[in-house]
């Protein structure tokens, strides 16, 4: 394992640092050998406690008799997630402390949980939580309860690893092609002790791993205020950065309002604590009620301290980066990029055995959510859909030692579907990080559900309960993924419902239908397969008619002022904003009216080649398919200057007809222009030698030539190309071709050039302006709609037909790829 924590260091670290990567890293050998400590003592510990435990009971409840204090720091760490860590001085740097509203919500989940839901479960050890289920709602949702609980941890502690990978390789000063080996060192140390050493070894680690991640908090704030001479970091009035955090707000798209903050976070620890094996497995560990009364007391303390020290972490970050901006670098921006900030702190701003001490602290966070996860699935999947066949000669005592021995194979197994499963996080489309927040409220509260009406109401039937369970879980895919499914409110780039309201809302709507349903339906055998018909609808919807695609609900005020701003353009005296008008148009619906203005500018005749591609290319686009004829006559004319922009129109509207052509000149063209636009006609048609020259051109040290290979990639190519792209930007000499080299970026779907497009929206240079504006709509980014609505309002002709036009893209369910 040492080995594996060497192969881990970058090369600069035990040689001369030069370069970038040591600037990043910052990582010293003091700072590995801390890391390596940490990791080894977390087996060496789980290998320690597991020699004498030859029982299932031991290894998945600690025999029931584990401290208290320790049970209630333990479920603290696992809850608290490596995402969570990060994201919480984020949140506190980008969007305001309205989170830390929760808090005053604890009293009530304490009272809530330690006196309605622990006095019941207290009455049953039982290894897996589902079986209390099973007593009144049947064996099947016993196994329902358990299927989801494991799909739900899953799918989290993937996509955890993955992320705080991606944090340490930004920490560690490496590119991403490391995440993997990341990703197996802190899995396989998690699976390590975790299969070792059993529920009593993860408890315990998890109190270390506490005390470590509060230390990495506490650290960073201290760096902060010895780096600006005391406590100035602290915010006195509302920060400019951050967003609009009221009381209430009747307005459901409000991202956080504090009663919106406080009701979602208490529906959500009450349904965690009471319906999660996770939490329940470590009730079950402690001795008696008044034991695991004061183990979720604990937690809660616990969760106090830390949120308050890394919200002041947060606003410490904050603060620093307010007064040395310089220090955040070209990419990094304290609105667009609150949840890097963290990392780049711990990389670039603490001194060696610090940073050790607050990345041991990130593999903490994470692995003390792995571990757990890992035991409790293991402790599920043994107790309610594995069964055991005893031998003739076989003894209780050969059964468990049996079972004991399945159960450490099962969570190496689990551990290493988690570890595989989380190389797949990166080609998930979207924010991944606002998914998985919106993931953990998905299935909690409906999990619970299946408690409540197991265990609190008179007469539930399991077809009622089911159905409740599929109308909440229904409820919470339409509003945690309402942007996708219906659109994003064009004004503010969000959800038009925040997912904040996932949980209270979801829960609410199966309680009721669930409680409905229960005394309604009659009690007839075949309506237990109405939940699942109505589930295979919904699906079937979600696959159709709510697809989610990132699109934009643009309102008739805006769309009726971009369809004036194109019909300006259309008309106006400028050829090729002109032109740009009159593709605006034919995607909002209007190619009628662009095919009757273009057809009298056509017959004009004082046109040269170029402006008659243009001409016919929008024509075509329009619904005159019989235009393409001019560019192919263009093309075969003796023309060069016309060739370039024949092919160019022909890759924009998708014109084969002519394919011999495209491939003369894609191999005998005179100039690397013309080569590369046949290229991009061709690979857009699937043509795989016309991709390698586009790949090839990457490499060209003509600046022209790896530009528009560039241009052309972000069209027809894919996320392979982001790295061959971004490793140009050093030799782009202007910055108008730096902007079309980010903006390829951003429509491959790379979050750094994401980034860079934003800003060049409000760049001084108008062209930059409008070519931004232009691929904002082949990006899908919907979180740009405010700006591009105002940029309808820009000085220059072309950068407001721009932002009309991809705002009309925006608001198309169907994509629509511009070029």
């Amino acid at each position: 394992m040492l080995a594996l924590a060497i192969c881990l260091v970058p090369t600069t670290v035990f040689g001369e640092e030069t370069g970038q990567t040591a600037a990043a890293s910052g990582l010293t050998v003091a700072d590995w050998i801390i890391i390596a400590i940490y990791a080894l003592g977390t087996l060496a510990l789980g290998w320690h406690l597991g020699r004498k435990q030859a029982n299932t009971k031991e290894y998945f409840t600690g025999s029931g008799g584990m401290n208290s204090f320790l049970i209630g720091v333990s479920l603290f760490a696992t809850l608290l997630s490596t995402i969570s860590y990060l994201s919480l001085p984020g949140e506190a740097i980008g969007k305001g402390p309205a989170f830390v509203v929760n808090l005053i919500g604890y009293p009530i989940v304490y009272a809530l949980v330690a006196y309605w839901l622990l006095p019941v479960y207290m009455k049953h050890r039982v290894t897996s939580a589902y079986e209390l289920l099973e007593q009144n709602l049947g064996r099947g949702t016993r196994l329902l309860g358990g299927a989801m609980f494991i799909l739900l941890r899953l799918v989290w502690m993937s996509i955890l690893i993955y992320f705080a990978a991606s944090a340490l390789a930004i920490i560690f000063g490496v590119d991403e092609t490391w995440e993997p080996l990341i990703v197996l060192f802190a899995g396989t140390i998690a699976v390590g002790y975790t299969s070792l050493g059993g529920l009593r070894a993860v408890v315990i680690t998890d109190a270390i791993q506490t005390v470590l991640l509060y230390t990495g908090a506490v650290l960073v704030i201290g760096m902060v205020t010895w780096h600006m001479g005391g406590f100035g970091w602290f915010p006195t009035q509302w920060h400019p950065e951050w967003d609009r955090q009221p009381v209430m707000s009747f307005d459901p798209a409000v991202r956080m309002s504090l009663v919106g903050v406080l009701l979602s976070m208490i529906v959500w620890m009450v349904a965690t604590y009471g319906g999660d094996q996770v939490s329940v497995q470590r009730f079950m560990a402690t001795k008696d009620l008044k034991a695991a009364r004061k183990s979720i007391g604990v937690n809660l303390i616990v969760g106090t301290i830390v949120s308050l020290t890394l919200l002041l972490a947060g606003f410490a970050l904050l603060g620093f980066y307010d007064a040395n901006p310089n220090d955040l670098g070209d990419k990094l921006s304290l609105k667009g990029n609150a949840d890097k900030i963290f990392p780049h702190f711990i990389a670039t701003g603490l001194p060696p055995i610090v940073t050790g001490l607050v990345v041991a602290a990130i593999c903490a966070a994470a692995m003390s959510s792995i571990d757990s996860g890992i035991n409790s699935i293991t402790a599920v999947v043994l107790s309610d859909f594995s069964s055991t066949t005893r031998t003739g000669k076989e003894t209780d005592e050969d059964e468990e030692r049996r079972r004991f021995r399945r159960a450490r194979i099962l969570a190496v197994l689990i551990g290493a579907i988690i570890i595989a499963t989380s190389t797949l996080v990166k080609f998930v489309p979207g924010n991944i990080l606002a998914i998985t927040n919106k993931t953990v409220n998905l299935l909690p509260p409906h999990i619970f559900a299946l408690f409540v009406f197991a265990l609190f109401v008179r007469n539930a039937r399991q077809q009622g309960v089911w159905l409740g369970c599929a109308a909440g879980t229904i409820v919470a895919v339409l509003i945690g993924f309402s942007g996708p499914i219906f659109g994003y409110r064009a004004d503010t780039g969000t959800d038009p419902v925040s997912f904040i309201w996932m949980a209270p809302v979801s829960l609410v709507v199966n309680l009721a239908v669930g409680w409905l349903a229960c005394r309604l339906l009659p009690n007839w055998a075949w309506l237990k397969w109405i939940p699942a018909a109505v589930m295979s609808v919904f699906v079937l919807a979600l696959l159709t008619i709510w697809k989610p695609h990132q699109h934009i609900q643009l309102d008739d005020t805006t769309h009726a002022k971009c369809i004036r701003v194109l019909r300006e353009g259309l008309r106006s005296d400028e050829f090729w904003p002109a032109m740009h008008a009159a593709e605006g148009l034919t995607i909002g619906g209007h190619g009628a009216e662009v095919r009757e203005y273009l057809e009298s500018m056509l017959a004009a005749d004082n046109w040269d080649d170029q402006q008659l591609c243009g001409l016919s290319r929008e024509l075509v686009r329009a619904g005159d398919p019989a235009r393409e004829q001019i560019m192919l006559d263009i093309l075969a004319g003796e023309d060069d200057f016309g060739h370039i922009h024949a092919v160019e129109s022909l890759f924009k509207v998708g014109g084969l007809a002519e394919r011999t052509q495209l491939e003369r000149a894609f191999r005998e063209g005179k100039t690397p222009p013309l080569r590369l636009m046949a290229a991009a006609a061709l690979a857009k048609a699937g043509d795989d030698e016309a991709m390698s020259l586009l790949r090839e051109s990457l490499t060209s040290n003509d600046e022209d030539t790896f530009r528009i290979a560039a241009w052309i990639l972000a069209r027809v190519g894919d996320k392979s190309d982001i790295e061959p792209i971004r490793a140009r930007l050093s030799d782009a000499s202007t910055p108008m071709n730096k902007a079309f080299l980010n903006h390829a970026l951003a429509a491959l779907g790379d979050k750094a050039g994401l980034d860079l497009l934003s800003k060049n929206l409000d760049s001084d240079d108008p062209d930059i302006r409008a070519h931004a504006a232009t691929f904002a709509g082949d990006a899908r980014a919907v979180s740009l709609a405010p700006k591009l609505i105002k940029q309808l309002n820009d000085l220059d002709l072309d950068a407001r037909i721009r932002a009309a036009q991809s705002l009309l893209d925006l608001a198309k369910k169907a994509d629509h790829k511009k070029n």
